[in-house]
């Protein structure tokens, strides 16, 4: 009869400890004051879920969850997403600046993993395409230099629903913790920092005719692995 209850006790240990791990796994980042900005101004895109959440407060999933203080966007499948969609809506032509800025971590990707996106600028419907792509890449040569496991930027050239004319710019290494990327977009002009040092300054007033949003997050352009993008702070401006 003891060693029943023992083991019953044990069954029971065991059944609250794997609960709590699984809440722990799918704890909401609404939790983290530093962020609840950033989810107020947004939605979360997931394709989990065919309806886009306009609310997370208390929300959490397996592709989206706070752990460590830090926030998981975790998504699985070619063209699947885990992205924030930020609500502000702005043409590349104001003056006043608009601002995206993030503290993030990409570990080391799995063999088949081969890109992925982390941040965007999307022109809306009407452009039908991204104005900017920030993207790790696992082979990519540009201008006869072949790089891997690095940094990218893939700039939109061209306007309309034709997305083939595109510039890809060198970012630098994958770096092995956390780094800081800003975006930024004021009187037609794109910044782009990475720690800090600018590699980006380009005039895109050919893109004015489009409403832009930021996005963060992971969405996947090819990859045979699940991928994950962390996020310890993100920040939008104004």
């Amino acid at each position: 009869m003891a060693r029943m209850l023992v083991i019953g006790a044990a069954v029971v240990l065991g059944a609250v400890a794997a609960a709590t791990t699984a809440a722990a796994a799918t704890a909401s980042p609404w939790s983290m004051c530093r962020i609840k900005p950033a989810l107020a101004a947004s939605k979360l895109q997931i394709p989990t879920i065919r309806d886009d959440i306009k609310d997370l407060t208390d929300f959490a999933s397996a592709e989206f969850f706070q752990r460590d203080n830090q926030i998981f966007f975790t998504i699985e499948g070619d063209k699947a997403r885990s992205e924030l969609r930020f609500f502000n809506q702005w043409r590349v032509t104001n003056a006043t600046e608009q601002k995206m800025l993030g503290l993030l971590e990409l570990g080391p990707a799995a063999p088949g993993v081969l890109r992925y996106t982390w941040m965007q600028i999307h022109g809306g419907r009407l452009a039908g395409e991204p104005l900017l792509r920030l993207a790790w890449m696992h082979k990519k040569s540009i201008g006869g230099v072949t790089y891997r496991d690095a940094l990218f930027a893939v700039v939109r050239l061209n306007t309309g629903h034709d997305g083939g004319n595109v510039r890809n710019v060198y970012l630098g290494q994958r770096p092995d913790g956390p780094f800081q990327a800003e975006v930024t977009v004021k009187n037609s002009i794109m910044t782009v920092k990475i720690n800090c040092q600018t590699l980006m300054n380009d005039d895109v007033s050919y893109w004015s005719p489009y409403d832009n949003y930021f996005k963060a997050g992971v969405y996947i352009q090819a990859s045979e692995k699940p991928v994950t993008v962390t996020y310890h702070d993100l920040r939008v401006y104004p």
